[in-house]
Formats: structure tokens, sequence, C-alpha cells
């Protein structure tokens, strides 16, 4: 039986070994040709190949091959600038087997990829080393071939992001395990289902194709990343078998991070009892451990000895497990009940709980069932609340000591993120300048950013967080008065307004045309957004968060003045789903007493809209972009 078992296992090695090893151009290259349609865009991939090769060798460790075979036609410079620089990233690599590129020319020339071009980039912002190359002899109707081979760092979870920034005519995904290997495959974004197929050498792998794979546009106000077309895959030998992976998984983090025994760290408990007191209830104690560890550690990168607990204490800082753990001995000991949950970034990864894999799990939160509120250890300063923005209205994994389950991650309604502004007004004509006095009252998420915001520029240079919250779009603004109220982190728990209040003078307001005055009225919002695009919109929106903006704009009239265009501040843009209101713009005025009152209501209830609704949307947002450009004109009344 032993031997029926080396004899099948050889054959697999044996012939698995030689399918990346098989794999590459032909040594004629056909220079395709192109579509009408394809030939207006600036270059379009005519095959993307993703080839995933499980090996093992007859004597030797398990290996992962991972091969990339694209051939891109460049029609203008855009084409060439995105395509004619090739990184390859080097994170898990353990050996680069081959790399080639060449360009074709329509009359057949050939330049090939001189392989002492390629250069190695230590860092690209904390993502690791890159390869880098660029391709000689690139121009406007050319074709590029580009093909590597890397073998790496063995992993039993991967994910193949198949749809680009530009048109993919072909693209193909292969998947090939060892005999004795099992594999779980899933695709998403409308990527084909992968199906048991023969290959060369008469063996099976998990393949799809794919046709005409439009190009992913990174929208405003979209999840564009998520939205790609990709392929997720896991691969563990068959006697380990893949079906209890969550909980495993599940198992480990809370061996790791729940099942701590705060007696061992008595000195630990001592010192944050000494720097914490009048603790009244469990609210009061979670605020007051965020507040111990946001004052005393930091988080560090570093091995696991910045996971010791009796090493952090030390030396006042840690890993982001090792924080947690931080966390986590404190509430044991005080018996605080709480949930590790872990999700992923929902603007790069939807969390997917009927398919394991931990690689696009980004953080660790704390959650508590008494009040439903969670806590971000690794976020400095992070308040007890909702989530951050990008892991809210998500699914995740919630973890107890003894066990787990999937559930929603809330984010705020409309009603707990307000923006709220009333401004006043004076004129002066002669010396063509505005004089500004506004109270900017806001809560919620956006309360929290501004909170964050300035704590930093507090030490930096406040002068910018002033320009940028009260003086949004006007570069000549001179202040006269600043002052913001409610400004400590911890406010957000009970989601205390942040409130600035200002006064300031600007001559960019204003504008004398033969003896009357134009007055920018519509600068008194600042800067607004805009969604005019030719473009098909590619994806559904997706905001940060549901907002409301309230306005109160007073204007006083200057005496010996009538105002025109008045009827030009009017708008109402509007549109519901399911009989819901999914956006609104609605401006108005009226005059009283010698003042111009300005009213503006704009809600954003909804965190994702169908792009069915994208031209209806577009509307509402446009309405306050236009508004941000209105004019009144001020006429001298003529007796």
């Amino acid at each position: 039986m032993k031997k029926i078992l080396l004899l099948l296992l050889f054959i697999n090695v044996s012939v698995s070994a030689q399918l990346y090893k098989s794999h590459d151009w032909d040594e004629t290259p056909i220079f395709h040709k192109l579509s009408e349609e394809d030939k207006k865009l600036s270059s379009v991939a005519i095959k993307e190949k993703h080839l995933i090769q499980y090996h093992q060798p007859l004597i030797g460790p398990l290996a992962l091959y991972d091969t990339h075979h694209r051939i891109v036609r460049v029609n203008n410079d855009k084409g060439i600038k995105r395509h004619n620089r090739v990184y390859i990233p080097m994170r898990s690599v353990e050996k680069i087997i081959d790399i080639k590129a060449r360009v074709i020319f329509p009359d057949g020339r050939i330049i090939n990829l001189n392989k002492k071009n390629i250069k190695e980039l230590k860092d690209i912002k904390g993502y690791g080393r890159y390869k880098i190359f660029a391709i000689e002899g690139v121009e406007k109707n050319t074709q590029l071939e580009i093909i590597y081979t890397l073998r790496k760092n063995l992993s039993t979870l991967g994910t193949i992001l198949v749809q680009k920034d530009y048109k993919i005519n072909n693209a193909e995904v292969i998947i090939r395990k060892p005999f004795l290997f099992v594999t779980n495959v899933k695709s998403y974004n409308g990527f084909p289902s992968l199906e048991k197929k023969k290959v060369p050498g008469k063996k099976f792998a998990y393949t799809a194709i794919a046709k005409n794979i439009p190009a992913m546009v990174d929208e405003k106000q979209s999840a564009s990343d998520a939205n790609r077309m990709k392929v997720v895959y896991l691969t563990k030998p068959a006697l380990v078998g893949i079906d209890d992976e969550w909980s495993n998984f599940t198992y480990t983090i809370s061996s790791n991070l729940i099942d701590v025994r705060p007696k061992k760290y008595k000195k630990l408990i001592s010192d944050f009892e000494k720097n914490s007191p009048n603790i009244k209830n469990k609210d009061s104690l979670i605020i007051a451990v965020s507040d111990y560890a946001n004052k005393n550690y930091t988080i560090e990168r570093g091995g696991s000895i910045f996971e010791n607990i009796k090493t952090i204490f030390k030396q006042k800082k840690g890993s982001q497990i090792g924080i947690i753990k931080i966390y986590t001995s404190l509430f044991n000991y005080y018996k605080v009940p709480y949930k590790i949950v872990l999700t992923s970034n929902r603007f790069y990864n939807k969390f997917d709980k009927d398919f394991f894999t931990n690689t696009n799990l980004e953080i660790a939160m704390l959650f508590f069932p008494h009040n439903k509120k969670f806590l971000c250890p690794s976020i400095n300063n992070h308040s007890l609340g909702y989530p951050p923005v990008r892991y809210s209205n998500n699914e995740g994994v919630f973890i107890s000591s003894d066990n787990y389950e999937f559930g929603y991650i809330p984010t705020g309604d409309i009603k707990y993120t307000l923006i709220d502004r009333e401004i006043e007004t004076n004129l002066d004509f002669d010396l063509l300048s505005v004089k500004v006095k506004g109270t900017y009252t806001t809560t919620g998420y956006r309360a929290n950013n501004s909170r964050m915001a300035y704590q930093y520029f507090i030490k930096n240079n406040i002068e910018e967080f002033r320009d940028m919250e009260a003086a949004s779009g006007i570069n000549d603004a001179e202040f006269t008065q600043f002052s913001v109220k409610n400004h400590k982190p911890k406010l957000n728990i009970n989601n205390t307004p942040l409130i600035i209040d200002y006064e300031y003078s600007s001559e960019e307001y204003l504008e004398e045309v033969n003896g009357n005055y134009i007055f920018n009225v519509g600068k008194l919002i600042g800067n607004q957004s805009e969604l005019y695009q030719e473009e098909k919109r590619v994806n559904p929106i997706e905001l940060s968060y549901p907002n409301e903006y309230k306005y109160i704009i007073k204007v006083h009239i200057p005496n010996g003045y009538t105002i025109k265009n008045l009827e030009k501040l009017k708008d109402s843009s509007s549109f519901k789903i399911n009989e819901k209101l999914a956006a609104q713009f609605i401006s108005n005025y009226k005059i009283d007493k010698n003042i111009l009152y300005i009213t503006i209501s704009e809600k954003y209830p909804l965190i994702k809209i169908n792009k069915e609704y994208y031209d209806l949307y577009k509307d509402v947002v446009n309405s306050a972009f236009d508004f941000s450009k209105k004019i009144i004109l001020f006429e001298k009344i003529v007796n």
C-alpha cells in the first residue's frame, strides 16, 4: 500500500512540476488587432493570466509559485505612462524564478528587456520591497508583453485581483494544487466561478476565464477597490481539512487576547489604580482604561517581545496585539464583559463570513454588550462609541472566551452626525470688505474628525486648522477671533457637540461693477464637492457615514441698496428610494427688517445607493456645489 501511495505521489509531483515551467510566451509574437472601441482607450490588455501553483517535490517542502502573464496595447501617452514602468511586489517572495518583458511593434520589430535594468526599491510607503524596471522603446500603438514567475513564502490563503484600472479583453485564473491537498475558491464582484478542469500535463486545476472586463474607475464616494473582480483561495492538506477554519482561528485569538490572567500582572493593576481614581461604573472604567493606555503606552512595530505584558509595562510600548492585552487584562480583572471584533476595511474588502480568510482582517476592536459600544485600542485616542467609518456598516466576527458569532457592525444614523453653521455678514462697500461672524457646531463622526485634527494642529499649525474649519475656500481671511470648545476626544463618547466661534474679514467676497456690488454669497458655505463627469458611473455610491448640513446665513443689507438675483438662491433637489429620503438639498431665502436670511438643508441619510440612482444623487450633490458659486447683486437705490 505504501508503495502505491508513493507511486501516486511521484506521478502527481513529476507532472505538476511542469505546469508553471511550461508556461511561456510565443517565440514569434502576434501583434493583435484591436476593435475600433478599444483603439479609443489609452490602453487595453489583450491578455491577463494568473497562475498559482502549489508544488510538492519528491524531496523537500511544499512550494508556492505565482506566475503572471500580461499582453497590453498602449494607444497614447497616458497608456505609455500607465504601463511603461513595471512594479513587482517582493513581499513574501523567496526567489525570482524569471522576469521577461518585450515591446512588439506593428512592423514585427521586438525589443527585449535588458535584465540589467531591473532595480530594487527597498520600501514604498511601508508596503515592502519592489522590483522595478522601465521598458525601453515603448511608443504609441505598441504592444507590451510581460511574464514573471515568483516562488513565494508558503501561504494557505491568497487573493488574486483580476480587475484593473484598464480594460481586459481576456482574463484567466488557474489554481493548481497537489493531489493530496484540498482547495476552496471563491470569485467576487462578477468574476466567473472557478471550475475543475484539465490543464497541460493532463492534470486538474481550478480555472476560469472572463471576457471584456471593464476598467475599474476610482470614483468619488465609492468603494472601488472593494468592488474589483477578484478570486480568493484557501489550500491545505486533505488530512487537515478546511471546514473548521473560523473555529481554529477564533480559538487562537481568544487564547492570545482574551484568556489573559490579570493576577499575573499586579504591577499593571496597581499602576492603573494609582492613575485612575473616581471609577463609578462600567462605562467610567472603560473610559479610564482607554485614557490610561493612551497616555502611558505607544504602539510600536516589533516581534513577539512586544506582545508580552511585562515587557510592555516596563518599556511603555507594545505591538497592536500587545496593547490590546493591556486592555483585556484590565477588563478581565474588573470583570467587564467584552468581545474581540475582527473585520475588514469596507472600502478595500467586504467581510465575508462564508469564506474564511484572515488576510483582509485589518483591525481588532473591543465590543461591550452592556452598552453596544466599540473601542479601538490600536487607534490612538479613539473614544468609546461607534467604530471608525472604514470598519462600520460591515460584517465582522465577534469573539468571546468560549464562542464566536458573526454580526453587523453599525454606524451612526443621520441624527448622529450634524454639521450646523450660523453665519452673519456685514458688507463694507467702501473697503470692498466683508466681516464674517460664525458659529460652527458639529457632532458625530464629523466632530470626531475635527477633534483629531485639532489635537494635531494645536501642536503644529493651528492657523491651518482655523482656515480649514472656519474659512474654507477663502485665501485672504484676517481673523479677529477664533475659539474651539469641547475639543477633547473623550467628549465623543456622549456625542457632545464641538463648537467653533470665529470672526474674520475678507476682500474675496465683493466685486464692484459700475457702482453696484457683486456679493459671492455662495462662498460662505465653503468648498463643496461636485460630480460633474461625463463618464458612465461604474460603482454604487458608498458614503463614509450619513450626515446632515444646516446653514442659517444672515446678510445685513447696507442702507441705500436693494438686492437683485434673489430667486437664484432658491433650489430644491431630492429623491426617495422605496418611499424613504435618499438625499436632499433645499435652499431658500426671506428678507426681514433689512436683513436677508438664507436657509439651507442638505441631507444624506443613506450610506449605500445603487448606481441606477446615480443621476438623481448627482443632481443633489451638484446643487450644493452650484450654490457655492451663487452671487447676488446689490444695486444703489435711485430716488
